[in-house]
């Protein structure tokens, strides 16, 4: 008896319902079905059961474990090569670079906004303005019968032009450049505060004690020196990039290399440079580095009165710094009778800035304010007046309400956005 006709009745394959001939052979094909699945089960138990089949497993298990190992390599190797790069100083400095840009952006759009819309409200509320749509309105009394719509007409007319004035690029205007005018660091007109429009003006100082003090003495001040300290600022970066490349190639330093990194060391007040040593070339990138712009200015404009002071006007001292040599600078008029000290005379306000920085990178007197730096760039974060004013307590004999003094200033004035170095 077939497989089929022992388990079900011969009725189920439709036999009943095809007599003769079709019955008998869709019963044979139904058999023959049952009997091949039959038997194709009992073949995979075989299979199951045979030591062939084990092998295979065990290959199998064995190739995937290798595939999940080696998966697991590549993982751990993008993982290392990614921390590689992330630790890398091209990465850091690219990321900074971008950051400057993002910020250095942020600023010209945020400036450029403030000074248009500055430029909108001065002209609006002027006296010419007024004048002008007052006097438009009567040409348009003819055409226009009632008053407010002549007032209308005048003022949409007289605000057309005076977008004109504002909107048109500084080099298609008919009024002269002043020779005097600088645009290396600061945009055409840069807004300080609200309100507040200063021009770049680096070649010739101003007599800043006949400039109205306010806004405008404000204005001519940070745009006199805001370029002169980004210039030395740049200077120094050069230099910092140069020593950094001869501390990467130190082994193969020709003698005129040498000599000059130990020049930079003595003139950044470190007198047992060894170029061997780790230690020396840590203390020396230490000083090598850039003072923040709102920092500088914010000094300047504190010791100097804005320019107004008898040191800043007769020596050029913007930044209060002493000489100890008779005959050296300006004697104070206050110095107590013991003292010999002098407040040192400059040939130029670039040579007072200079001198300025330089003392900052090279007194022991700051040194935590070059500790300061140097912790902000290892945590890559910007190094900003406002972080570096802490340490200047011994710049001043009032300490902390100096610092503090300091910081005020950077904040009001809004100076922390040229601090892109």
């Amino acid at each position: 008896m077939s497989l089929i006709g022992d388990r079900y009745p011969r009725k189920s394959c439709g036999a009943d319902k095809f007599p003769g001939k079709a019955g008998v052979t869709i019963t044979r094909v139904a058999e023959s079905i049952a009997n091949w699945i039959s038997e194709t089960v009992s073949r995979i138990r075989a299979y199951i059961a045979s030591d062939e089949f084990r092998k295979f497993i065990r290959r199998l298990v064995t190739w995937i474990e290798s595939a999940v190992l080696w998966f697991g390599e590549v993982i751990a190797g993008l993982v290392s090569v990614g921390r590689r790069f992330v630790k890398s100083d091209g990465f850091k400095n690219g990321v900074r670079s971008g950051r400057d840009l993002a910020v250095v952006a942020r600023n010209k759009a945020l400036r450029s906004g403030e000074w248009i819309t500055h430029q909108l409200y001065v002209i609006a509320t002027s006296e010419f303005v007024k004048t002008g749509i007052a006097t438009t309105a009567d040409l348009f009394y003819v055409c226009l019968p009632k008053p407010r719509q002549q007032v209308i007409a005048a003022a949409a007319l007289v605000f057309i032009a005076m977008l004109l004035v504002v909107l048109v690029p500084e080099s298609e205007r008919t009024d002269p450049v002043p020779e005097t005018a600088s645009i290396e660091s600061l945009p055409e007109s840069t807004v300080i505060d609200s309100g507040l429009v200063i021009e770049s003006i680096e070649s010739r100082i101003p007599n800043f004690a006949e400039v109205p003090a306010g806004r405008e003495r404000k204005a001519a001040f940070f745009g006199y020196f805001l370029p002169i300290v980004e210039k030395e600022n740049r200077a120094i970066l050069k230099t910092r990039q140069r020593l950094d490349d001869w501390y990467q190639d130190r082994d193969q330093l020709s003698a005129d290399e040498v000599s000059e990194i130990s020049e930079i060391a003595t003139r950044y007040r470190i007198e047992d440079f060894d170029i061997d040593s780790d230690v020396s070339w840590a203390k020396l990138m230490n000083r090598v580095d850039v003072v923040p712009p709102s920092l500088a200015i914010a000094q300047s404009a504190n010791e100097s009165a804005w320019g107004t002071s008898r040191f800043a006007r007769k020596g050029y001292n913007f930044f209060g710094q002493w000489c100890y040599r008779k005959g050296c600078g300006l004697v104070p008029k206050k110095r107590d009778a013991n003292k010999t000290h002098e407040v040192a005379a400059f040939d130029s306000p670039q040579e007072s800035v200079k001198m300025y920085i330089r003392n900052l990178n090279s007194n022991r007197a700051y040194k935590s304010l070059r500790d300061l730096r140097a912790k902000l760039r290892r945590s890559n974060k910007p190094v900003t007046g406002h972080e570096l004013a802490a340490g200047l307590k011994r710049y001043s004999e009032r300490g902390l309400e100096y610092v503090r003094e300091l910081r005020e200033m950077i904040s009001y004035n809004k100076l922390a956005v040229y601090d892109t170095f």
